[in-house]
This record gives C-alpha cells, sequence and structure tokens, in this order.
C-alpha cells in the first residue's frame, strides 16, 4: 500500500526544499529514521497541473500494523523518528503549516462493498 503525503512551502522556500532533497547524504539519513515496514519512494515536486500542492512525499508501507508504529513513533518525542523529523523541521523551516496525506492500494486488492438494494 502506498501512503502520500502533500503539502505547500513557505514563501521563497522552494529552492532550500530542493537542495535538501537532491542530497543523497539527507535522503539516506531520513530513510533510516522509518520504522520497520516503511519505505521512503521519493520526494516529488508539482510542476504542472492544478494541484493544490507544491510538494509530494511518496511513502510504501507493508500492513496496517506498520502505521501503528509510525503514529508510536511520532507521537513519542524520544523515538529516533520524532527527534529527527523535529530537528529537520526546525533545521529547513520551509513547511507552511499544513499537510495531508492519502493511502492507495492498487486496485486488484482493494475490497469493495456495494450497498445491497
Amino acid at each position: 500500500m502506498y501512503f502520500i503525503t502533500v503539502g505547500r512551502f513557505k514563501e521563497g522556500k522552494a529552492k532550500r526544499w530542493q537542495d535538501w532533497w537532491t542530497n543523497e547524504e539527507n535522503v539516506k539519513a531520513y530513510k533510516e529514521v522509518f520504522p520497520e515496514g516503511v519505505k521512503f519512494l521519493g520526494a516529488y515536486l508539482t510542476i504542472l497541473g492544478s494541484a493544490d500542492h507544491n510538494y509530494e512525499m511518496w511513502f510504501e508501507i507493508d500492513k496496517w500494523e506498520t502505521m501503528d508504529r509510525w503514529r508510536s513513533a511520532a507521537q513519542d518525542p524520544g523515538s529516533k523518528y520524532s527527534q529527527y523529523i523535529q530537528r529537520l523541521v526546525n533545521e529547513l523551516g520551509i513547511v507552511a503549516d499544513w499537510t495531508r496525506g492519502k493511502f492507495l492500494r492498487p486496485v486488484g486488492e482493494v475490497k469493495l462493498f456495494e450497498p445491497s438494494k
């Protein structure tokens, strides 16, 4: 399953975001803080379209239980993940005050339920 977060930059901060994400050492360190079962796939910029966001972050999640571990790590101020993300946000200071996310699954893996008539 895929988890995608989207967000907006603070004004004038797009280049700083791009520079950070094109540094291989930064990306390597970022990948290492996630709980087992979370794979960072990449950071993407919106270049054309009608999206209401500037960037997307893509992750592959192996199972729903992994989201529980990720959420726990995010809420624990002492976790490696939480400390790293807080430092990243403070150092870069580039993300506006909102992000949104969504989950995607391949069509063949989704069980659809139709209301009975």
